[in-house]
């Protein structure tokens, strides 16, 4: 009787093992599908957004400096 008992413990746990590996794949793929059909939204010409990741939305060329920094530049070893 303690083998029936073993067997059947372990016929359960492996029942449950590919449950939970199929329930997690079934998960990951619903959302991935979700976030294909959902579009990101794009900011409007203009508009300044404010809060995490708001500079990456930023031009960094607007930013640069119209002088040359390396205009009075001598090379030391000449």
């Amino acid at each position: 009787m303690g083998k029936n008992i073993f067997y059947f413990i372990l016929a359960a746990a492996i029942l449950l093992l590919v449950g939970g590996v199929v329930f997690f794949f079934t998960q990951q793929r619903a959302a991935q599908e979700e976030s294909q059909l959902m579009p990101t939204p794009q900011p409007v010409a203009g508009e300044q957004e404010s809060g995490l990741g708001s500079e990456l939305n930023q031009n960094p060329g607007s930013k640069v400096p119209e002088t040359n920094p390396l205009e009075g530049y001598r090379n030391p070893f000449e």
